[in-house]
């Protein structure tokens, strides 16, 4: 008797921003989902979809045979600590990011 699974276990997972608070543009998304898609590559987890929306995302992967869904969610829960980071910086401290735009005298008052 096999010991080896052959169906498969789909998981849709969601996060979302607090109170769904729109925090993410299109560019911003686009690059938050090249970058999940590569890194759940990494990591052996086929992820067959992703997407980010202004105030949450979902993610459709199949569930490895060899790894629990816990540690499939571990697995890819730095990535979404490290994004969620950047993003409260960004937010918060706009001159992380309008610094060029300055730079190359855009939004300066003459």
């Amino acid at each position: 008797m096999s010991t080896h699974s052959y169906s498969r276990c789909w998981l849709h997972l969601i996060w979302e921003t607090l109170r769904r608070e729109p925090m993410l543009d299109k560019r911003a998304a686009a690059k938050a989902s090249a970058n999940l898609s590569q890194y759940s590559y990494e990591k052996g987890i086929y992820m067959k979809i992703n997407f980010f929306n202004a105030d949450h995302t979902h993610a459709l992967i199949d569930l490895p045979t060899n790894l629990t869904i816990e540690q499939v969610v571990r697995e890819i829960w730095p990535f979404y600590g490290v994004m969620f980071f950047v993003l409260m910086l960004v937010t918060y401290i706009p001159s992380i990011s309008l610094w060029l735009p300055h730079l190359l005298g855009y939004g300066v008052a003459r």
